[in-house]
């Protein structure tokens, strides 16, 4: 089980009481807190990518406590080994918070594929959760143990696995199509992408981003140009290196396509550094729209995923399926919107 962060660490930091963080946390409404405390706790839980475990909680309940339900659900983060702290992923588990709480259901399992694989293996097979959700890039190998072993399943994210199982996503490969378009409608046609392309064995199933570019790109009859291509996993520093390498070749793309907004961030990093401009020099735009984008200066044109939203509807799919009340595999679907801010700008011409 990964605990990287306590109550104790978020009460401390708030300046409040262990006992409020987790009324909040809980959302308990016979003693509830101020709306300015619970913001001020989010957030903590939000920058220090707190995961709430209630299985804890089962084993210290006494008579007194408040009579444990029974219900559990658990998660499984198949993405990059900081997933905990990804504001992406923070922001979609505390979407699964609120409605487990809200429906009486405990987060009672969070697993991430990067820990022991054995004892991953062990830990789901064991535990008594009555269902889970699944988020993040998996692999084939990985998605053919859950299916074997768990029951009830429901993946969220944005990159749809198009397999047996429940989904809930926000379309990546439309999300990406509608990135790439507005960069040509603004009249680029030199576009990078920084980010995830699936190859080799053990490519993950669900990563359409790439293909998307790729399509969009066609569809204009704008060529590929690989210079511009940069193969990285989603982070701060790959995208921040990548960027310096587009840079260095000396022939630069008007715009650059990143991943996710944590690329994007990166990669202005890099632009910045070099001297150059955004988006004079230099368009970028993102996928997330983590709530950084905002006030980074330039200000990062992304396109938004509701995340909490996504969180929510999961758990609701999951617990419809835990009840019986739908039998056939469930595809829900979220819309997306593009954010225009300040790092994209028109073609100028060479």
């Amino acid at each position: 089980m990964y605990m990287s962060v306590t109550l104790k660490d978020i009460a401390q930091r708030a300046g409040v009481s262990i006992s409020t963080v987790s009324r909040i946390l809980n959302n308990d409404q016979n003693k509830p807190a101020s709306k300015e405390t619970a913001e001020r706790v989010w957030a903590l839980v939000r920058e220090l990518g707190y995961v709430p475990n209630y299985h804890a909680k089962k084993l210290k309940s006494n008579a007194k406590s408040r009579p444990y339900l029974g219900k559990n659900i658990g998660c499984i983060l198949a993405s990059p080994k900081d997933t905990f702290k990804d504001h992406f992923f923070s922001q979609i588990l505390m979407g699964i918070q609120g409605e487990a709480a809200f429906n009486g259901y405990n987060i009672g399992y969070t697993f991430s594929y990067f820990e022991d694989k054995s004892t991953l293996f062990q830990q789901i097979t064991s535990s008594d959760a009555d269902g889970y959700i699944l988020l993040g890039r998996i692999n084939e190998e990985f998605f053919n143990f859950i299916k074997s072993n768990v029951d009830n399943l429901v993946y969220v994210g944005l990159n749809r696995i198009g397999r047996d199982l429940d989904e809930v996503i926000c379309d990546a490969y439309e999300a990406a199509s509608c990135a790439v378009e507005y960069l040509i409608s603004l009249g680029h046609t030199k576009i990078g992408y920084i980010g995830e392309i699936p190859a080799g064995e053990n490519r993950v199933i669900n990563e359409h981003r790439f293909r998307a570019f790729k399509d969009t790109l066609e569809k204009h009859n704008i060529p590929l140009e690989e210079n511009f291509i940069k193969n990285i996993s989603l982070s701060l520093k790959e995208g921040y290196d990548a960027m310096a390498e587009i840079i260095k070749s000396g022939t630069l793309p008007g715009a650059v396509f990143c991943g996710n907004d944590i690329t994007a961030i990166g990669a202005m990093k890099a632009i910045h550094k070099s001297g150059l401009k955004i988006p004079n020099d230099i368009s970028i735009i993102g996928i997330d729209n983590i709530e950084i984008t905002e006030y980074f200066r330039p200000s990062l044109t992304t396109v938004h995923v509701p995340k909490e939203e996504l969180g929510r509807f999961a758990v609701k799919l999951l617990i419809d399926r835990i009840n019986g009340g739908h039998k056939i595999n469930t595809l829900i679907k979220l819309p997306f919107k593009l954010i225009e801010r300040e790092s994209c700008d028109k073609y100028k011409g060479d």
